[in-house]
């Protein structure tokens, strides 16, 4: 088996996101969301997202958004 170079990863995090900001519409936090993800500039291309978090710090969410740079 060959071995996997994860050099090119990059993350994003984006946040904080108040426990109010959950209180919205499902199509509001959605919007929220959709603009981490445009935060994301530098990706090598639009299919390049590796993972996504959900990280939670004192009440407020933050999400990492993990992609190949």
């Amino acid at each position: 088996m060959g071995s996997a170079s994860l050099g090119g990863l990059k993350s994003k995090v984006v946040g904080p996101l108040p426990p109010r900001d959950f209180s919205f519409a499902p199509a509001d936090i959605q919007a929220l969301l959709d603009a981490g993800f445009d935060a994301v500039t530098d990706a090598n291309t639009a299919d390049t997202i590796v993972g996504i978090e959900m990280l939670n710090v004192l009440g407020n969410a933050y999400l990492v958004i993990i992609y190949k740079a």
